[in-house]
């Protein structure tokens, strides 16, 4: 089984799970993921992880990858989640992004590219990993994205950014936190979930 599924990503980290090596049973299973698991996990990587990294030209780091039915069970995930197929991942910049030249050139031409499409920037800058939720919502459509969810956080400053692809795409960009009552909201486009972002920051 080739270790590495894309230029930038590994099969191993799309596999981790600090949870699961405290359950030897589980971490059996989730290190011995079915092949077409394995091969979700390789498209997803491909097509959407490594045209995101591109665009912002910095390091993403894999909270989530692949969870096994056990450790999706224990994680208190969705018995429907993506993760368990393979095609989702919660994802955050590597520490450093805003501080360097790679990062301020990224958001430059992310902030340029939002007020472009006529999206109102908010008030105060994206946090780290909301210049990468907002890469994403842009790059979306082009990346075949099924769902794409802001998680926790406040607007523009998620604590992790949930990604997930299918065959079929619905483009859907979702939002869970404080600032959504604590449960999903979803929106049919971007242009009416940033607004709704925008005015609750």
């Amino acid at each position: 089984m080739k270790d590495r599924l894309s230029a930038h990503f590994t099969l191993a980290e799309m596999l981790e799970s600090p949870r699961g090596r405290g359950f030897p049973e589980i971490w059996k299973q989730q290190c011995n993921p079915p092949e077409t698991v394995t091969t979700h996990l390789g498209i997803l990587c491909h097509q959407v992880l490594e045209p995101l990294r591109e665009r912002l030209g910095w390091p993403i780091v894999v909270n989530s990858g692949y969870r096994c039915g056990a450790l999706n069970e224990l994680v208190g995930g969705s018995a429907t989640s993506q993760h368990v197929r393979g095609q989702a991942a919660d994802i955050r910049l590597k520490a450093g992004f805003r501080a360097s030249s790679e990062g301020e050139a990224a958001c430059e031409a992310i902030g340029e590219e939002w007020t472009a499409s006529g999206l109102a920037m908010p008030r105060q800058a994206p946090s780290r990993d909301g210049w990468l939720w907002m890469a994403a919502a842009l790059m979306a459509n082009d990346l075949g994205v099924h769902q794409l969810i802001h998680e926790y956080g406040v607007p523009f400053a998620p604590r992790w950014v949930h990604i997930a692809w299918r065959d079929e795409p619905r483009g859907r960009l979702t939002a869970i936190g404080r600032w959504t009552g604590r449960s999903y909201r979803h929106w049919n486009s971007l242009a009416r979930m940033a607004e709704a972002m925008r005015r609750a920051a």
